[in-house]
């Protein structure tokens, strides 16, 4: 009873997910597998999914071996940081392919208007007009003869 209270609290649509979302829980299904899994530098394997829930669809990445054993179709439970991988069952989950969510841009959320610093412009310095700089010039003497200062 406990856990499935955790769960809930942490329980994520698909909708809702975005780049900074940390330590969630989702239930998606396989509709997709990539064609081949990609290999890095230090000789790792990727997986790439396209996945989705009720509310739309995003393209799930699994490191390491668990994602040769993912299968089109497949429901999984995707819980935690680590994202641990529990097939829940096949072929009944409700989905929706559009909006995937991977095709949007991530655009950051809004600062406050306190905590935003607006850009220094120095057209609008009130001593930088033209108008005000005629009379300090005249007020100006540049000295012409280098050799001998006054």
């Amino acid at each position: 009873m406990i856990e499935q209270q955790k769960v809930a609290a942490n329980f994520l649509q698909v909708k809702d997910m975005n780049a900074q979302c940390k330590n969630f829980d989702c239930e998606v299904i396989v509709l997709q597998p990539d064609n081949e899994p990609t290999g890095t530098r230090d000789g790792d394997v990727v997986y790439k999914f396209l996945v989705a829930d009720r509310t739309g669809s995003v393209v799930m990445t699994v490191w390491g071996t668990k994602g040769s054993e993912i299968k089109n179709g497949d429901i999984l439970r995707l819980s935690g940081v680590k994202c641990k991988l529990k097939r829940v069952g096949q072929d009944t989950l409700p989905f929706v392919e559009k909006p995937n969510m991977s095709e949007k841009e991530y655009v950051k959320p809004v600062i406050n208007q306190l905590q935003q610093q607006k850009p220094y412009n120095r057209n609008h310095r009130p001593n930088n007009n033209p108008i005000s700089q005629q009379g300090r010039m005249n007020r100006i003497r540049y000295h012409q003869d280098l050799d001998n200062p006054v």
